[in-house]
């Protein structure tokens, strides 16, 4: 995820505050509409389960290659492997891509 778009559902689940520029009732219905698939805790952004508990952690542009690091280092699984074992705790945009890449 763009980390300008996780910034702005985050801040608006926790504050209620929309981004710097976000003017129009249109754009601000788009992050109302974005972030009812969120939940926000601890400084991070989680997908909502159906029973509305915290699901996968969202990753951001900024995270993602931290996070594939850290599980790579704990062990060579091949590509596969590693992206399933990342897959079950985090959710990214082109997360099995990133993996491949890495």
């Amino acid at each position: 995820m763009e980390f300008a778009r996780y910034l702005a559902i985050y801040n608006y689940l926790s504050d209620k505050r929309y981004p710097e520029g976000c003017n129009t009732e249109q754009q601000k219905k788009r992050i109302r509409n974005l972030a009812r698939r969120y939940l926000a805790e601890d400084g991070r952004l989680f997908l909502k389960e159906k029973n509305k508990q915290p699901g996968p952690e969202v990753l951001h542009e900024v995270n993602i290659e931290e996070v594939i690091a850290k599980v790579h280092s704990e062990g060579h699984f091949g590509v596969n492997n590693t992206w399933r074992r990342i897959r079950l705790q985090y959710e990214g945009h082109k997360l099995y891509d990133k993996v491949r890449e890495y």
